[in-house]
C-alpha cells in the first residue's frame, strides 16, 4: 500500500505521508534481514517466528526492498511501467 499511494494519491500530504512509511518500512525490513542473518539469534525464534519472518522478506523481495535506495527506485519504476502495459493490454 505504501508502495501504491504515492503514486495514486492526488494529496500532496498523503504521498508525503506514504513516502515516509515506505522508507519506515524498508528500514524495518532490513533490521528484520540482518536479524535473518545472524544464526545466534535466530536459533531462538519459534518455527512460527521463524515462518513470519520468511515470509514477510519473501513478500518485499520482489519489490526491491533490500536494494540500495536508487536501485530501489528504478526497481519500483519499472515494476510501475509493467503494470501499467498489462492494464493497457
Amino acid at each position: 500500500m505504501a508502495e501504491l499511494v504515492p503514486h495514486a494519491h492526488a494529496h500532496p500530504q498523503w504521498v508525503e505521508a506514504s513516502n515516509k512509511a515506505y522508507e519506515m518500512l524498508c528500514s524495518e525490513v532490513n533490521v528484520l534481514r540482518t536479524v535473518m542473518d545472524d544464526k545466534a539469534m535466530v536459533v531462538d525464534f519459534s518455527a512460527e517466528e521463524h515462518g513470519v519472518a520468511v515470509i514477510f522478506l519473501r513478500d518485499f523481495e520482489p519489490s526491491g526492498i533490500d536494494l540500495p535506495p536508487l536501485q530501489r527506485e528504478q526497481s519500483v519504476s519499472l515494476s510501475d511501467e509493467l503494470f501499467l502495459l498489462d492494464v493497457n493490454s
